[in-house]
């Protein structure tokens, strides 16, 4: 049943913008989605405890359109605030928008479109990467064919086979009733890498993809986003926070198809351990080790479902050696591809 705003309007698409100390992006953020026509969306800002002029920014928003809704709250971060996001909306579809990115001029449109054309539960972007006076391009090479009017377990299985990273939640537009039917809400405890877990398990309660064409997103690369921060410590013990919350969804799944899905997704959050491998203390190294040689079983099917090379170096190598030779590799093959699709 399609929901109406206070205004007895159809509201198709929510989106949800958590807001922290953005003043500097934050009307390009808002105004790149209102450019485009308000009758059938509505703009949540959940302004995050910010101590500069973004809180009074979301309120002249407020103040001028009556489809955009604001929310003030103490700084708990970007999980609990897109949490309430969720919980204020009422279209049938949730965009999660960054505060410091913008939204693609006739995106709303195209989107809008699918909608109204497809029986669809997400929605994948292509999009922008915005890094200083360079632009990037993301989910351009995934293969359409292997999306559109596929079943659920071929997507699955062709996100994992071909390793497709759309965890962060701006990548996709998916139907709000998945996310509150299913009781799938970000966890605070692993902000900032809390997306990983919330979009996997996302996707397996999914029934229906599909990319859209248009590019929809512009994503830009700044340090001090909030959410892209991580103190090394505390970004370890999330990622292991995230592996017993993967854990607990293999324990509860029946479905084989989709605990392969996992199981990748549960070796790509540990691989990312690895960034920050030259800073961890010894006493950290050692802290990973333990953490890899309690969990080998798990960990050694998922690298089988991240592809034979990591199953090789797995085995070979053990499972923490073999995980930092994998993602030495892998860092490799990133800057290359970087290089070869980077536009001018």
């Amino acid at each position: 049943m399609m929901k109406k705003d206070k205004n007895n309007n159809t509201v198709k698409i929510s989106f949800v913008i958590p807001v922290f100390n953005s003043q500097g992006y934050l009307r390009k953020c808002v105004d790149s989605i209102l450019i485009q026509g308000g009758r059938e969306i509505e703009i949540i800002l959940i302004n995050d405890g910010s101590t500069d002029n973004s809180g009074k920014i979301c309120d002249e928003y407020c103040s001028k359109f009556n489809f955009i809704k604001v929310v003030h709250k103490e700084n708990e971060g970007v999980a609990i605030a897109r949490n309430i996001g969720i919980e204020k909306s009422v279209g049938n579809y949730v965009f999660f928008v960054d505060n410091d990115d913008w939204v693609a001029e006739g995106s709303v449109r195209s989107i809008i479109s699918i909608i109204n054309k497809k029986e669809v539960d997400l929605i994948i972007n292509k999009y922008y990467i915005v890094n200083k006076e360079k632009i990037g391009l993301g989910n351009f090479l995934i293969n359409k064919k292997k999306i559109n009017n596929q079943e659920v377990d071929r997507v699955l299985g062709y996100f994992r086979k071909n390793r497709i990273n759309i965890m962060a939640p701006w990548k996709y537009v998916v139907r709000r009733d998945i996310i509150v039917r299913n009781n799938i809400f970000f966890n605070s405890s692993q902000n900032g890498v809390d997306d990983s877990v919330f979009s996997s398990i996302l996707f397996c309660h999914c029934r229906s993809f599909y990319l859209n064409d248009y590019p929809t997103y512009y994503w830009r690369q700044i340090t001090s986003s909030q959410g892209r921060n991580h103190d090394k410590n505390n970004f370890m013990k999330k990622i292991f926070s995230t592996f017993y919350s993967f854990s607990e969804f293999l324990e509860k799944s029946s479905d084989e198809n989709k605990k392969r899905y996992i199981y990748f997704c549960i070796y790509k959050n540990i691989f990312s351990l690895f960034q920050f491998y030259k800073y961890y203390s010894q006493s950290e190294k050692n802290e990973i080790r333990f953490f890899l040689i309690k969990n080998k079983k798990i960990i050694r099917k998922s690298s089988r479902n991240s592809g034979p090379v990591h199953f090789l170096l797995f085995n070979l190598l053990g499972s923490f050696y073999g995980m930092l030779l994998g993602y030495n590799f892998a860092k490799i093959k990133g800057i290359f591809h970087r290089f070869i699709f980077k536009l001018k």
